[in-house]
């Protein structure tokens, strides 16, 4: 036996394992690595990078993204909308929808001048473009994961104003 190989055979030994693949290929999705692993430093050259440059960074802020627009949403649906719509989510994903929410305080009404500034304010790392095309690919790669008809259901509840951000 390859004293390299885990005694099953599985992984080399040492080696954690990997998330399953399902898990976190949307987040690669919406926010592919910076830079091909061919030329991301090694080594020591490692730490002394920007922490924007590394893919434990693209991590947090594709969640601190996912969070921002999740709680607006979230925020501006009645409750037994958002309870719908959150029942579609994925586990880890629902986790996060319902992350410090105050049933008693929604509805918020808001135009989507103040959607988008409240996502923004969630929003802490500087982004390429603007807002509002942070707001469509986040919502781009949760409609992956929701049923069309609870989609086209919170498509008819969503103010006109914010009805063009929701992809079809």
């Amino acid at each position: 036996m390859n004293r390299l190989s885990h005694p099953r055979g599985g992984r080399p030994a040492g080696r954690p394992p990997r998330a399953p693949e399902g898990r976190t290929r949307w987040l690669r999705q919406a926010f592919p690595p910076s830079t091909p692993r061919s030329t991301r430093p090694t080594g020591s050259s490692r730490r002394s990078r920007t922490p924007t440059a590394g893919p434990k960074a693209r991590r947090k802020q594709s969640y601190a993204a996912l969070r921002a627009v999740l709680h607006q949403l979230r925020d501006r649906l009645t409750v037994d909308e958002a309870v719908q719509f959150g029942a579609q989510l994925p586990m880890l994903v629902r986790g996060i929808y319902y992350d410090g929410w105050k049933p008693a305080e929604t509805p918020v009404k808001m135009h989507s001048e103040e959607f988008f500034q409240r996502i923004r304010h969630d929003f802490p790392y500087s982004i390429q473009g603007d807002t509002e095309q942070l707001v469509h690919t986040v919502l781009e790669i949760l409609q992956r994961h929701i049923s069309e008809g609870e989609w086209d259901d919170l498509r008819a509840r969503m103010p006109a104003d914010l009805v063009t951000v929701i992809p079809t």
